[in-house]
């Protein structure tokens, strides 16, 4: 956490910074500051269910999503220290496949973050 860390082969991960296609995923984009970019990320991600903000700091967020059923973690970091540009890796924990769970995740979060942007 917190050391951008590259996802594993697993098909249960994905990141912004992934040289492996089947796990990399297009970074947030946006315009304004840094400030209102990271304010916004945070009520983007407060809108998924059972969440936990674990860590935040000026250019780190780390958070914990629990799903609902299994109670598995995964771990999402975001990364604003790039004017910009949200660099972010989602992950489970424990297992082989999250059957798209991260990525559809990490699209949910940025739909809403544009949304708000507006």
């Amino acid at each position: 956490i917190g050391q951008f860390s590259a996802c594993p082969e697993t098909p249960n991960c994905v990141s912004t910074k992934n040289n492996n296609n089947k796990n990399y995923i297009s970074p947030i984009y946006y315009k304004g500051s840094r400030d209102n970019a990271k304010f916004c990320i945070l009520l983007a991600a407060q809108a998924i269910k059972s969440i936990s903000i674990k860590e935040e700091l000026d250019y780190f967020i780390h958070i914990e999503v629990t799903s609902n059923f299994f109670r598995f973690v995964d771990d999402v970091e975001f990364y604003l220290n790039e004017p910009g540009v949200i660099h972010f890796r989602s992950a489970s924990r424990i297992g082989y496949s999250d059957f798209g769970v991260n990525r559809n995740r990490m699209e949910t979060i940025r739909k809403t973050f544009q949304k708000l942007l507006k």
